[in-house]
């Protein structure tokens, strides 16, 4: 089953080569084996296998978390996704066995 969650996002390296998008433009889908991270218009994949770790921390204190996204891939070092369901999203990636820092 692939859950669907919506927010903002950072996908890219570093300044200016860091493209982002604000909410509802931002998609983090979790299917079996792979996390895709949508930050209109590019795109993501990336296997479990991939990734490191998944990281939380505060865009805006005590409203908006963000996780960061550690990983090996060919995808650009800096993805990011920000909701207000991090728990809930970290609560998934943990029980597919990825890291959480």
């Amino acid at each position: 089953m692939t859950r669907v969650f919506r927010g903002g996002g950072w996908y890219g390296s570093m300044w200016p080569f860091l493209w982002q998008a604000t909410w509802p433009f931002s998609t983090l889908e979790i299917s079996e084996n792979i996390l895709t991270l949508k930050v209109f218009p590019l795109k993501a994949e990336l296997l479990f296998s991939e990734i490191d770790s998944v990281g939380r921390s505060a865009v805006i204190p005590m409203i908006i978390d963000s996780i960061k996204i550690n990983h090996h891939g060919k995808a650009p070092s800096n993805l990011r996704f920000w909701s207000i369901n991090c728990g809930n999203i970290l609560k998934v990636l943990q029980e597919k066995g990825l890291k959480i820092l």
